[in-house]
């Protein structure tokens, strides 16, 4: 079995857990969150913890760069996501309205964007500038594990029992995926827990008491 050639290690201890983490698109840049309540930003290439981003209360369960890499998102237990600014780590803005934990947070492709979702059951459209809601979503009864914007930057996927392709600007519906078999199987047990676009097609992983990669045409 190989080993990592780096190792970010956090302080000792079960609360400091780590829960995440995401690559900038450049590789240089890793952050990760935890259960100190914290999000880190490490260098790759040697392994420092470059800054360090305290303010939520609760775990950080989300965390994601903007494709500037000036950014990053984090969504956390407290039902709060915010952004910072990296070169200061700097809180630039608040989204609150989630009324339980947040799961995941993303940026939109122009940066004026985000979507969140989590354990209310909701997905969350915010304005970036003003932190103001644009849209609120019922995802159906189900936490709202993952969210990944389609390519067009309309439409976007969320997981949350099931897999649906919605509509941003409506807010409607567009597809729900029930595939079964090497395509998708939402069996009892079964929890998708990362999402992401790739024209043409999107690339599911599942992870429970089966484990298996899936793909899908949206």
């Amino acid at each position: 079995m190989s080993r990592p050639e780096i190792v970010f290690a956090c302080s000792t201890g079960t609360k400091n857990l780590l829960r995440l983490s995401a690559w900038a698109e450049d590789q240089r840049l890793v952050a990760s969150g935890a259960f100190d309540r914290c999000v880190r930003l490490w260098d790759v290439a040697s392994g420092e913890c470059l800054r360090v981003l305290a303010g939520h209360r609760s775990y950080v369960r989300s965390v994601d760069f903007s494709q500037s890499r000036e950014r990053l998102l984090s969504g956390s237990g407290d039902g709060v996501v915010r952004l910072w600014e990296l070169a200061t780590g700097k809180m630039l803005q608040e989204f609150q309205g989630h009324q339980d934990g947040v799961y995941h947070a993303v940026f939109d492709a122009s940066q004026t964007r985000v979507l969140s979702g989590g354990r209310d059951r909701t997905i969350r459209l915010w304005e970036i500038s003003t932190g103001r809601c644009l849209r609120l979503i019922d995802a159906t009864g189900a936490h709202v594990q993952c969210l990944a914007w389609h390519s067009d930057q309309r439409r976007f996927l969320s997981c949350a029992g099931d897999i649906r392709l919605w509509d941003s600007e409506t807010g409607e519906c567009l597809q729900v995926f029930e595939g079964t078999g090497t395509r998708f199987d939402p069996s009892p047990g079964v929890t998708i827990s990362a999402i992401f676009y790739r024209p043409p097609m999107t690339a599911l992983c599942g992870f429970g008491n089966r484990r298996r990669v899936a793909a899908l045409k949206c």
